[in-house]
């Protein structure tokens, strides 16, 4: 790596520490709204800690930049990527693996507490759903809103995973095998994410 950042630098392979090492920016700016994914990444020299400050959500202030470095720092000292090890690139979420995939972000959202129990919770969600896009459904209040169209889901997940993730998971797992069921066509989380946030914005505004 010469430090600098570009659409087909194939991070994806690296591992968390690696990731964090080079471009910390993941841990804040996952834009999944955008069709593009990283338009940032092009393939001009950053510096990982100035770009990771960049892209505070919370804005610019001192203890702001100090919490996403300290936060950078936590994580590339953690065992996440253990965590991670357990389920595998491809994996697709399962009701055996789902136990593994909640306690995964339980993990990562106490590594997180320096931010808000929503944006934490989001966010741990979305990195996850970047090293393991078939594992890790993504996670915010509009895609939750959408799926409670389709139902409650009771389960609450492990002692080690944060609950409403949990339930939300559990949810899309369902809601994946139902559609399967019924139109032959099995959707990834983020093609579900797609279907969940469209309805959510509807049931929100």
């Amino acid at each position: 790596m010469d430090g600098r950042i570009s659409r087909d630098s194939g991070l994806a392979g690296f591992s968390v520490q690696e990731w964090l090492s080079r471009v910390p920016i993941l841990i804040i700016y996952i834009p999944l709204a955008v069709s593009e994914p990283f338009p940032l990444f092009t393939g001009a020299p950053l510096d990982p800690l100035s770009a990771l400050h960049g892209c505070l959500p919370y804005g610019e202030t001192p203890h702001e930049k100090s919490v996403a470095g300290f936060t950078a720092t936590k994580i590339c000292r953690s065992q996440l990527d253990a965590h991670l090890d357990q389920t595998a690139q491809r994996e697709r979420a399962r009701p055996d693996s789902l136990r593994q995939v909640v306690s995964t972000h339980g993990y990562l959202v106490k590594l997180l507490r320096e931010y808000g129990g929503e944006a934490r919770r989001s966010l741990a969600s979305k990195y996850l759903h970047f090293h393991r896009p078939f594992a890790f459904f993504i996670f915010d209040r509009f895609a939750e809103a959408g799926l409670r169209l389709y139902g409650p889901a009771g389960w609450s997940g492990p002692r080690d995973a944060d609950r409403r993730y949990a339930s939300f998971a559990a949810g899309c797992l369902e809601l994946q095998a139902r559609i399967k069921e019924r139109k032959g066509v099995r959707l990834t989380p983020r093609q579900l994410d797609g279907l969940l946030m469209k309805r959510g914005r509807r049931a929100l505004s």
